[in-house]
């Protein structure tokens, strides 16, 4: 007997005795058939993670630029004498 799936490897069993009319569970594994590699929602997942790491590091950076520019503008410059 052969069995065959979309997605598997086909498999094959020898030895199975069918009476007609009779009806017949066999169990059979099938393997499955390795995907595309790394998953599309592993990608996705990474991918998302990146983005909001970049928007973090940039905030971060932004924030250091407008603290100087605040802490340039609060400097008392005092005449010379």
């Amino acid at each position: 007997m052969n069995a065959s799936a979309t997605g598997f490897y086909p498999a094959s069993m020898s030895g199975i005795v069918v009476t007609s009319g009779v009806p017949k569970t066999v169990n059979i594994a099938l393997t499955p058939v390795p995907g595309p590699g790394i998953s599309p929602l592993l990608i996705g997942g990474i991918s998302i993670a990146v983005v909001i790491a970049a928007i973090a590091i940039a905030a971060i950076f932004l924030s250091r630029r407008r603290k100087k520019k605040e802490e340039k503008e609060m400097e008392v410059q005092l005449p010379p004498k």
